[in-house]
């Protein structure tokens, strides 16, 4: 994918890599932690980072929506944002008029759902590369790691997660059973259940990783 978020200094700044969907992954060799910091921490919001291409879930969607008809809905009626964004929500009541507004005219012209109509084919079309990051692993799974599940998500289940409490060493899990795939868009900021092995810097990284689908992502490329 062209399109990408403002990248955040956490690894000069923080010391602290946030992921939340294709967030971080995408740009892997930047927010790669850095070894030679010994504040290094991982936050994890409802994400993944290794090939799907066998987990008929994925697959099934990928599929689907990456063929010609999803990609022209995706490009003339803005399917993601309509379709997707509704059902990646735990409640319709967070999703008003102004808000499904600011989603519809974030990328406003099927050139600019470029991007979007090539991420569906891309979650299993990327495994190469998912598979790279999942064997360089080890470059974040013994950091201290603060997770954030919200488990309503239709994208990221369950499953998911007891994949990473399995392969991370140090995990401090926060399950938010009311939440979808944007945790940080139900009740109080879910950052300040954080123990001390989080700084009050990180917690607020953490708040900023969940809410990223509110304020600096192109919504319709967040599924």
């Amino acid at each position: 994918m062209q399109t990408r978020l403002p990248r955040l200094s956490t690894t000069s700044t923080f010391g602290t890599n946030p992921v939340h969907d294709r967030l971080g992954w995408d740009d892997w060799p930047a927010f790669r932690p850095n070894p030679s910091r010994a504040d290094q921490r991982i936050i994890i919001a409802n994400t993944w980072c290794l090939s799907v291409s066998r987990d008929a879930h994925f697959v099934m969607f990928s599929f689907m929506i990456s063929s010609w008809l999803g990609r022209y809905l995706i490009k003339r009626f803005n399917f993601f944002v309509n379709r997707f964004v509704p059902m990646a929500v735990d409640s319709k009541d967070v999703l008003t008029p102004q808000v499904m507004e600011h989603y519809r005219k974030a990328l406003p012209t099927p050139d600019a759902q470029s991007a979007c109509a090539a991420l569906p084919g891309a979650i299993v079309g990327a495994s190469d590369w998912l598979g790279f990051i999942w064997d360089d692993r080890r470059a974040f799974s013994d950091l201290p790691a603060f997770v954030l599940w919200g488990m309503k998500d239709i994208a990221f289940r369950r499953k998911e997660l007891e994949r990473w409490r399995s392969e991370l060493t140090n995990p401090e899990v926060h399950e938010f059973p009311d939440c979808g795939h944007f945790p940080g868009r139900r009740g109080p900021r879910p950052a300040t259940a954080a123990t001390s092995v989080f700084h009050d810097s990180d917690l607020a990284l953490a708040n900023t990783c969940v809410e990223l689908g509110r304020t600096h992502s192109p919504p319709s490329c967040r599924i």
